[in-house]
């Protein structure tokens, strides 16, 4: 039996996800399919720290991440930083078929979003 394909979502900007930039983040991973699975999340600070966390999705799921719960739950895996105190760029590779996602971020008086981008396999190389 072959395993659902993979979509890769590609969101190209977000805060330092510690907050220290006075802006707030979050995102979402959608699962519009029947299978259940995993979301590998890959964040790319701009001063070199990278971090990886898994997250479990459920089938025709939607799992909405706040900067704090994803900084908590990032492993660091290249860089010899601070992971969270930088902006970054954010790769998911979602392990369950097809999916979306939407970031977010906002300061108490501004606030911007965007839909991620799909397929973003040249980002992931």
């Amino acid at each position: 039996m072959v395993g659902a394909p993979t979509t890769v979502l590609y969101y190209p900007y977000a805060v330092a996800l510690d907050g220290s930039q006075g802006w707030w983040f979050g995102m979402t991973v959608g699962n519009p399919t029947a299978n259940a699975g995993n979301a590998v999340i890959t964040v790319y600070e701009a001063d070199g720290d990278v971090g990886t966390a898994t997250r479990a999705v459920s089938a025709y799921g939607l799992d909405v991440i706040a900067a704090g719960t994803l900084l908590s739950g990032l492993t660091q895996t290249a860089g010899s930083g601070t992971l969270g105190d930088s902006p970054c760029h954010i790769i998911v590779n979602c392990g369950f078929g097809n999916a979306g996602g939407f970031g977010m971020t906002g300061n108490g008086i501004d606030s911007t979003g965007y839909t991620a981008y799909t397929d973003a396999n040249i980002w992931n190389n």
